[in-house]
């Protein structure tokens, strides 16, 4: 019987077996099966009796009942006793007497887990829920069937096995187990003192070997015998059996089992005690000791007549010469004074030798030693000699006696000869032991019997000197002197005093001359040598004024006399002097610069001369402004007439000039203009502002060039002395008030003149504020080059040149004179009426310049920021069009900064000169990295130059403050403590290192500009050909988008996206309306297109035929919004023929859609062709904007574009066009016409051609059936082809799929397309194909040539644009053809008197492109790929 998943459930037995009864029978197999409250009138749910084998597996027994033993199961075998098996089979709630749920009377295996037993016969109670029972202790179980408690058997020697073990567990390391049924690790013996085992699991201990022991009970391993012992018998269980090693040896080692592991000690040591563990005990035998062997417990003393003095020594040494050495000596000791010894034996003082008489023996001698020269000895045992006494002397040795020294020597005590005086001292007598000093002012030589006096220049102060000292720098002395107290030639005296003082501190009073004057010996500061050329302002100063030319020819020496008398004479006298006293006659005031005679100037710089009437000048300066006026007028209208430029004499200048024009708007050099402008601005004012004394080679050309252009009219009226610079300042900073008046009121009147005749006429203000915007930029101009200059006329009323009055070292006290009118001293009642006048001149020019500049830029600030210009904007343009829109007030900062730098600084006072000098460069620190940091300008080269300008200026004012600081310590001090300081020994070397480093910077930081424009120039983005420069994006004022996508979603969705994706790119800052991205209320369609500038209609299948696009439609219509169509043309994407486009539009929208000229072009997928679709689509938003809303087309250009690249053929490459292939040579040929170096074969065989043209349009391989022979050849030959693919209709374009359907299939077959075909598109697409044609036929940027090559591609785009252009005609009606008129079937649209520009309607306009900006890329029937 073979049951599986059987259920026996409330089931009823009258007799055995409750839910099955089986008896008698084979196998009984039972898999899952479940006996549920099953009831027998007898035994067991499940009776199984007499059959051969049961297996029962996977099953239940739950609440079953039996009125006899067992409830559950009953179970005998007839044939086996064993076999069968009961598995994974539970007993729950079962119910009999006596509890018994199973019987089994014969053996029923059960199977169960590892280390557990069932019994297999007999009777089983209770719940069971598998086997309950583990082996018993001592034993394991590692098998399923067990049905007693001894499982597997006893468990192993050396191992234990606690309850339900699987396998024996090892008795654990310092244990072992020599009997079976071990039942816990605490069964284990652990191993006797004596015994180790280091490894678990073992039946026996081991014992320790020789050399270690084992203390302790269960050690797991032996310990090693101690250091400086050893350890001889195996199985040691103490310590005690170590034995020490003797004394005179040691042992370092553990778990010696040996004597002969004890080491002995070195010779020259020894150890007394025994059991060393280290050579460390073996101590060094001490001096006087030794140890010749090894191995000793003590060491041995030197013998007598032996030392020895070293530590750890193996023998003695002999005793020194000298010396006598006692038994165990450590050192020789010496024999004593008086005797000597050369033996090395000796053991006793008493054996050293006796000196003899006349001879000494110091302590330790080896030998006696005769006295020497200027000593003596009697006696013997002498251990020192006798010196001379004073007088005596004593050249021989071993003499008993001295001599007296002679007369004119001295000798002193042991002298052995007798000495000569020395200089500056004398002996009179002899036998003398010392000589006399000389008295101050004398000296003598070696042995003199007198002194003499000292020479001139030189002194002795002291007696007994033995020469006369030079006097110290720089002072000088005269014959005999004790001191010297006036100063030498080439210095004079600062200020008298007693000698001493002056002697004691000779460079606190004499200084160095002045540069340039004149000092002899003996000068003092008011006797100082003024040469001619020089002037000074005091007799009590020591600056020294060098005179200026004042454009004359050594003028400055002529008028500045000096105070030299009699110079051509054998002695020159020089006399004090005031400071009118240096000047030649006829000539008087600072500088000598002023004529004595009244109503006189000064003309080159030496000669004065009477001043001219003043009306006479002021006729003269009227007719030059007259005549400058003329000019300037006849000038303007000759530029304006167009037609004078093909003039033979005249037209060239007015064609240089329009390229001038062009090429200085195209390279944005207002910018820089202004900046090298204000650079020069101040630059120049450094000796005028700052009172910088620079070298004449730097200020001489800085001066003239500030005076070309220095906006002071008096001058030309009468020259500066003749007009007081009161009266200068009024003409200087009122004449260009008058003349920007004049300006104003010239538009103004042209503006009226035209009002006149208008009608109807407009409000007459609103004209006249028109014509006040129209030469506003002109006036803008002159003020920005006025203000610096007139400003700084206005400041330089408080500018006064300071010369030194007071000593040096002395507080500085200075007397000015104003530097534009040398007549007027400053600080006086005169110069504070020239001041005053001054204040009110800087109201209107300095700060009102400032207030005009920041006004007009405060008005100016909405429409720049809403990039929505004005005429407001446009007529202050000169202000802001060169910086960001976020710095667009950036000009007055400009402006604040050169007004500080040329003119603010004047109003530090002059003493504090040095002031400016800093707070200027402060203000060029802070704007040079402000500027760094902001980059105010549009063009990154303009903020390269702006920064490396305000670098320049830094390094000029850091140069002047060198120069200023050399000067003040050159005239305080001197030049050696200039250089001292400043590393400079003149100031042209400080004035050359300032000029390098500037022109290093300049130098630096353009090639930096020029680097970055180019890095700039590479970005892919559109840029106008005439500047190459990003336009400026604008927006009429109230609108928030510059083009609005029209689209259909179903076919259009995904280009519009490409289109807003890549004019964001390629356009920063274009704002574009995309449902996805800004529709919040389709409600609002209307008002999303009232707030665009320029609507985009895609044209694609089901536009005109959506609901919502109508709606779009019809309200750019009404709205008169300029319209660009852009036409999906591949039927895959939902593309369609124009025509078919139109004949979906409304009947009564196709006039206003496609007979209104509106600018057309054909949406593209591939990047080169697409980026010139892109470009018609941003040339017509531009023109539709208020920057450039009156111009009638723009060229755009992206840089690295095919088109766009000078091409040519750098090889020798010859192009093979079939005359089997129809159209090949039409294109090979206008290949090689546009681009240089490529030769057309038209041969029946390539011959040496380098390239094949198969050129495929729908008659190829068609036409002519050689094509295909021939491209098999090519292709055999190993001839590259390139493939050109047409794709206008007019020239047999077709769709690239039939070309499968006419191409031979084994040309197919052999790969012929596995190469792309170069798509060949008419109109603005056709230059790309061109260069994209040339580049597969090698081309590469040219070299050279590259201007024709440019002017080729520039002639190829405009033919075939040309070819796509609208053709415009006034008629009296509009009519629209698209059929082909042998002009390559392009569309021709007619409309009535269509001109260009924006045409206003609602204030937003609607932009009509000219006839050169309409293009209509399609044609009727385009099937574009």
């Amino acid at each position: 019987v073979a049951l599986e998943g059987a259920s026996f459930s409330e089931c009823t037995a009258d007799i055995d077996g409750g839910g099955m009864y089986v008896r008698k029978g084979g196998d009984v197999a039972l898999e899952s099966a479940r006996f549920v409250e099953c009831t027998s009138g007898s035994q067991a749910a499940l009776y199984i009796d007499a059959v051969e084998r049961l297996a029962l597996t996977n099953s239940q027994f739950v609440d079953n009942i039996a009125s006899q033993t067992p409830a559950a199961l009953f179970f005998t075998s007839s044939v086996a006793t064993s076999g069968s098996l009961l598995r994974n089979t539970t007993f729950f709630g079962n119910s009999a007497p006596g509890n018994i749920t199973i019987l089994a009377a014969s053996p029923l295996t059960w199977d169960c887990p590892l280390g557990y037993w069932m019994p297999n016969v007999g009777q089983l109670f209770g719940d069971l829920s598998g086997c309950n029972r583990l082996c018993a202790e001592g034993h394991y179980g590692n098998a399923s069937d067990h049905f007693t408690s001894d499982c597997s058997g006893p468990c192993w020697l050396g191992h234990f096995c606690p309850e339900g073990s699987v396998l024996p567990r090892k008795c654990p390391a310092g244990t072992h187990m020599p009997n079976r049924r071990a039942a816990n690790v605490s069964d284990c013996f652990p191993c006797a003192p004596g015994q180790y085992q280091p490894e678990s699991g073992q039946e026996e201990c081991l014992p320790c070997a020789a050399g270690s022991f084992s203390p302790n009970v269960g050690s797991a391993a032996c310990e090693a015998c101690p250091k400086g012992g050893v350890c001889e018998d195996a199985g040691a269980a103490s310590r005690l059996v170590w034995q020490p090693c003797p004394a005179g040896s040691f042992n370092p080692n553990r778990g010696s089992s040996s004597s002969a592991a004890c080491e002995l000690c070195p010779i020259g040591t020894a150890s007394a005690a025994p059991g060393a563990e280290g050579s460390e005990t073996c101590s060094p035998c001490d001096p006087g000791h030794f140890a010749a062997t090894p191995g000793l417990s003590k060491c041995e003393r030197c013998f007598a007549g032996s030392y020895q003095n070293d530590m750890g020594a193996t023998g003695c040494r002999d005793c020194k010469k000298g010396s006598y050495c006692e038994p165990g000596a450590s050192r020789p000791l010496p024999c004593e004074g008086g005797s000597y010894s050369d033996k090395t034996d000796l053991s006793a003082a008493s054996q050293c030798t006796p000196a003899a008489p006349g001879h000494i023996a110091a302590r330790g001698s080896t030998e006696q030693t005769a006295c020497g020269a200027g000593s003596f000895a009697r006696g013997t045992r002498n251990e020192v000699c006798e010196l001379c006494v004073e007088g005596s002397y004593q050249g021989a040795t071993g003499a008993s006696e001295c001599t007296d020294a002679d007369p004119g020597h001295f000798a002193t005590t042991g002298a052995t000869q007798q000495t000569p005086c020395a200089k500056g001292s004398y002996a009179a007598t002899a036998g003398l032991s010392k000589c006399e000093r000389c008295e101050p002012g004398t000296t003598s030589g070696v042995g003199s019997s007198a002194c003499s006096e000292c020479a001139a220049g030189t002194y002795a102060a002291n007696p007994g000197q033995g020469q006369c000292v030079p006097c110290p720098y720089p002072l000088g002395s005269e014959r005999g002197a004790v001191i010297c107290s006036f100063c030498q030639k080439d210095f004079y005296l600062l200020q008298s005093a007693d000698p001493i003082e002056i002697f004691s501190s000779p460079t606190d009073y004499c200084k160095p001359c002045p540069p340039s004057a004149e000092c002899s010996d003996n000068t003092a500061l008011a006797t100082i040598g003024v040469p001619a050329g020089y002037w000074r302002a005091s007799p009590s100063s020591a600056v020294l004024t060098a005179c200026r030319d004042f454009g004359g020819d050594r003028a400055g020496e002529a008028r500045c006399a000096g105070n030299e008398r009699g110079a051509k004479q054998a002695s020159r006298r020089l006399e004090e002097a005031g400071s009118d006293e240096y000047c030649a006659p006829g000539f008087t005031g600072p500088e000598c610069q002023l004529c004595a005679a009244e109503n006189h100037y000064l003309v080159d710089g030496d000669e004065c001369k009477e001043c001219a009437p003043r009306g006479a000048a002021a006729g003269r300066i009227a007719g030059i402004v007259l005549g400058l006026c003329v000019a300037c007028g006849l000038t303007v209208w000759a530029y304006s007439m167009t037609a004078w430029r093909k003039k033979t004499f005249i037209g060239p200048l007015l064609r240089f000039a329009d390229r001038s024009v062009k090429y200085y708007v195209g390279g944005g050099m207002t910018a820089k203009v202004k900046i090298l402008f204000g650079f020069y601005q101040i630059s120049t004012v450094l000796s005028s502002t700052y009172s910088a004394r620079l070298p004449d080679k730097y200020t001489g050309w800085t001066d003239k060039l500030a005076n070309a252009i220095s906006i002071d009219w008096s001058g030309f009226i009468l020259p500066e002395q003749c007009l007081g610079y009161g009266e200068r300042l009024v003409v200087s900073a009122l004449s260009p008030v008058v003349l920007i008046a004049l300006l104003m009121g010239t538009g103004i009147a042209l503006r009226l003149h035209v009002w006149r005749t208008a009608s109807p006429r407009p409000k007459l203000w609103a004209e006249a504020a028109l014509g006040l915007l129209d030469l506003t930029p002109a006036g803008l101009v002159l003020i920005f080059c006025f203000v610096p200059s007139i400003s700084a006329s206005i400041f330089r009323s408080w500018s006064c040149q300071a010369y030194t009055i007071s000593p040096p070292n002395e507080p500085l006290e200075q007397v000015s004179y104003m530097r534009q009118d040398a007549s007027v001293e400053c600080g006086t009642d005169k110069h504070e009426s020239i001041t005053g006048l001054a204040i009110g001149f800087i109201v209107l020019w300095p700060a009102g310049s400032l207030v005009l500049f920041t006004s007009l830029l405060i008005a100016c600030s909405k429409p720049l920021r809403a990039k929505s210009p004005n005429a407001l904007t446009k007529a202050t343009a000169f202000l802001h069009r060169e910086y960001e829109k976020t710095w667009y007030w950036w000009e007055a900062v400009e402006l604040a900064r050169k007004l500080v730098l040329t003119g603010f600084v004047l109003l530090i006072p002059e003493k504090n000169a040095f002031l400016r000098l800093v707070v200027a460069t402060l203000v060029c620190s802070c704007y040079a990295v402000v500027l760094a940091v902001v980059r105010p300008y549009k063009r990154v080269e303009d903020d390269v130059l702006a920064v490396a300008t305000s670098l320049a200026l830094l390094l000029l004012f850091l140069g002047t403050n060198w120069t200023t600081i050399f000067l003040g310590i050159e005239e305080r001090s001197g030049t050696d403590d200039a250089d001292a300081v400043l590393g400079f020994g003149s100031l042209n070397g400080i004035v050359d290192t300032m000029i390098v480093l500037v022109v290093f910077a300049l130098v630096f930081f353009l090639i930096g500009a020029v680097v970055a424009a180019r890095r700039v120039a590479k970005i892919p983005k559109f840029r106008l050909v005439s500047t190459t420069q990003p336009p400026e994006l604008s927006i009429v004022l109230g609108l928030t988008w510059h083009l609005f996508n029209s689209h259909i979603w179903s076919t259009g969705q995904d280009a519009v996206k490409v289109i807003k994706g890549e004019l964001q790119q390629l356009l920063p800052g274009i704002k574009i309306f995309l449902d996805v991205d800004d529709l919040e209320d389709i409600g609002a369609l209307e008002e999303y297109i009232r707030r665009s500038q320029v609507i985009l209609f895609f044209l694609s299948k089901g536009y005109f035929r959506s609901k919502n696009c109508l709606r779009e439609i019809r309200s750019s219509l009404e709205m008169d919004k300029p319209i660009v169509l852009v036409q999906e043309a591949d039927p895959a994407k939902g593309g369609a023929t124009l025509q078919a486009l139109r004949d979906e539009c409304p009947e009564d929208l196709q006039p206003d859609i496609f007979e209104k000229g509106w600018t057309h072009t054909i949406y593209m997928r591939v990047e080169e062709y697409q980026r010139v679709s892109l470009k018609t689509i941003v040339e017509a938003v531009l023109l539709c904007s208020p920057n450039y809303v009156n111009q009638s087309s723009l060229q755009l250009c992206v840089p690295g574009e095919p088109e766009s690249q000078p091409l040519a053929f750098a090889k020798d490459t010859m192009l093979w066009a079939s005359p089997a292939n129809a159209g090949a040579q039409v294109l090979a040929e206008e290949i090689a016409t546009t681009f240089a170096g490529l030769i057309v074969s038209t041969a029946e065989a390539p011959g040496p051609a380098t390239h094949m043209l198969l050129y495929l349009n729908e008659d190829s391989f068609v036409s002519d059936e050689r094509l295909a022979e021939q491209v098999k050849q090519a292709r055999k030959d190993k001839l590259k082809i390139v493939m050109a693919h047409e794709n206008d209709p007019d020239l047999g374009g077709c769709l690239f799929s039939k070309f499968f359907e006419t191409t031979p299939q084994e040309l197919i077959a052999d790969g012929l397309y596995k190469s792309l075909a170069r798509s060949c598109f008419p109109g603005r697409h056709h230059p790309v194909s061109l260069a994209l044609l040339a580049k597969d036929l090698g081309a590469t940027p040219a070299r050279s040539g590259s201007v024709a090559s440019v002017s080729r591609l520039s002639a190829s785009i405009a033919e075939h644009g040309s070819r796509l252009f609208l053709k415009i005609s006034r008629r009296s009606s509009a009519t629209a053809t698209t059929a082909g008129d042998g002009s390559g079937g392009e569309a021709t649209v007619s409309v009535d008197s269509v001109e260009p520009g924006c045409l206003g309607g609602g204030g937003a306009g609607a932009c009509l492109t000219s006839a050169a900006a309409l293009t209509a890329d399609a044609t009727a029937e385009a099937p574009w790929p």
